[in-house]
């Protein structure tokens, strides 16, 4: 079939004019829409890997902090157990050293010492005749035995273990009885040469052979107990008998009360 174009080319010009904003702008729609339709899945593609990149990386960072955790957990439990075993046997060390200084205490006295030093004090009418020495020993536990039982006591540990055994040393104090007889023309002077006996004992003092003060007091008890003084005959003399007791510190502990002046003799055997 032939179609045959009536229209002139002026009027074919027209159409063609009239035609052409209206196509263009229907394309240009299309594409727009097209352009928009691919930025939002362009967008929307970015939104999705940047938000699976977090949570991939926030995932990566908890698995990492859950096993640094671990670590340190793993950490502190060793470090507690050897801590422990330290502290348990530093509690062994210091009882052992508590007892070991209670048998062999820094502050022994020498009873060597104390017979010279009674040999040089004693007053020209006073004669001493007996000299006994008594040991007493008490059992107490260690203040190390203390410590350990009251940390025993507060710990929430559930794995602390049994109570810790109390660890005792023995307190070692020595008795020294003298008795001895004061001559005199009469009770009254007997008995001021008893009292003379006792201040000697309280005052006196030497200097040892590394120059050093010893006392014939240091480590006793400054009260003297007075178990006896009595007027008697003996071998058919007037004289004043007494005894005196004096007990030491205990040995090998600290004295806060120590008398004023005091010092505690050197060791030595």
């Amino acid at each position: 079939m032939i179609r045959i174009n009536l229209l002139d080319s002026t009027q074919q010009k027209k159409a063609r004019r009239g035609a052409t904003p209206g196509a263009a702008t229907g394309r240009a729609g299309a594409a727009l829409v097209v352009f928009v339709a691919l930025a939002f899945l362009t967008l929307d593609g970015t939104l999705a890997w940047r938000m699976w990149s977090q949570v991939d990386r926030s995932k990566r960072e908890l698995k990492a902090a859950v096993a640094e955790h671990a670590e340190l957990e793993r950490k502190i439990s060793l470090q507690t157990n050897e801590a422990a075993e330290v502290s348990r046997f530093r509690e062994v060390v210091a009882n052992q050293m508590d007892v070991l200084r209670s048998l062999d205490p820094p502050d022994r006295i020498l009873w060597s010492q104390k017979i010279n030093m009674l040999a040089s004090l004693t007053p020209n009418n006073v004669f001493l005749d007996e000299i006994r020495i008594a040991e007493m020993v008490e059992e107490v536990e260690t203040e190390a035995s203390k410590q350990a039982i009251e940390n025993w006591r507060k710990s929430t540990d559930k794995n602390k273990g049994p109570q810790p055994a109390p660890v005792r040393r023995p307190v070692i104090r020595y008795r020294l009885v003298l008795t001895g007889l004061a001559t005199g023309e009469d009770h009254i002077e007997q008995f001021d040469n008893v009292m003379a006996f006792y201040r000697s004992m309280i005052d006196y003092q030497m200097v040892d052979t590394q120059g050093q003060p010893q006392r014939f007091m240091d480590g006793f008890h400054r009260e003297m107990e007075f178990e006896e003084i009595k007027g008697e005959v003996y071998e058919g003399v007037g004289v004043n008998k007494f005894i005196f007791r004096l007990t030491t510190l205990p040995m090998g502990e600290e004295q806060s009360n120590k008398p004023e002046g005091r010092q505690v003799a050197s060791a030595g055997r």
